[in-house]
Order: structure tokens, then sequence, then C-alpha cells
């Protein structure tokens, strides 16, 4: 883990490996990266970083520095069984069904996938943000799954443009 410095927060390509941290010079304001992606598109690809605040003793800040890691979680007989672990990543390339854990109480679950070729896509049947998710090949999707008293999920599309 690298300690980095700058003026200003840390934008989408502000190099990094995750676990490292980011110091803005002009507010003290510390980020943590958690997420490097590569984006493949009709133009090529590119590679992301998503930096996120650290929350700080006083209570301020987005996040708070823990051991999670990113979970690969391959597709095994067309299914793609989400653990509790709470970011996962895994690769689309034909047809899957996402099944949910069993929990008591909250949990967030951030589901990446990478999405290559011909595929079908079964969501649970719970709660969703938007009427339709429409998954398109070569994108990459973060879909957070959220349970309080039950299930719900929403859907973030990452393109290259």
């Amino acid at each position: 883990m690298a300690n980095i410095s700058g003026q200003g927060r840390p934008g989408y390509n502000t190099q990094g490996s995750v676990g490292d941290i980011y110091v803005d010079t002009i507010t003290n304001k510390s980020y943590e990266l958690v997420y490097i992606y590569e984006i493949t598109g009709f133009n090529g690809k590119r590679i992301e970083y998503d930096w996120d605040i650290v929350k700080s003793e006083s209570g301020g800040g987005d996040i708070v520095i823990t051991d999670e890691k990113l979970v690969s979680n391959p597709i095994v007989n067309g299914k793609i069984n989400l653990t509790k672990d709470k970011y996962q990543i895994t690769e689309l390339n034909g047809n899957a069904e996402i099944l949910l854990p069993e929990v008591n109480g909250f949990a967030e679950i951030h589901l990446f996938i990478s999405v290559k070729g011909d595929f079908s896509l079964t969501f649970p049947n719970v709660k969703c943000q938007n009427d339709q998710v429409e998954v398109v090949s070569e994108n990459l999707y973060e879909i957070i799954f959220t349970h309080t008293s039950e299930w719900f999920f929403g859907c973030i599309e990452y393109t290259a443009k």
C-alpha cells in the first residue's frame, strides 16, 4: 500500500493500486483506491480508478478502511451464487442467473459484471431501482443489492465513450 499526495480530489484517471491512500494537500482529506476496472468499447480500452474518501476518527467521510476485498465469483452451472462478501466480480459470457444469499438484517453486495459476447442474465425477483435493466455486451456493470427487511437493487453501467 502506497501513500500518494496531490492537489485536489483524485479523479478516475489518478493511478494507483487497490488499497493505496491519496492525500489531498489542499483539504488534507484522505482517499482510498477501492477498485480498478478496465473498460473496453468501440474506442479501445481504458482503465479507470475508483477512489473513496476515508472516514476520519471524527466521523466525517464516506468509508472506513477495512480488509474488504474484491472476490471473484465464477458462474457455475449457469448460476452466480452470491456470497455475503460485499464486493464480488464475475465475467458473463453465456447464460446466468443471479442467486442471493440468505441474510438476516442489513446487507449490501456490490456485484461487478464484465459482459462479453452473447449472453442472457436473469435477475432475482426483487424490487429494482429501474423498471428494466438493459445489460449490453462489452460494458461493465455494478449491481448493488441491499437487504433491509427485503432485497432490492440498483444498477450502474460503465461504458466506453
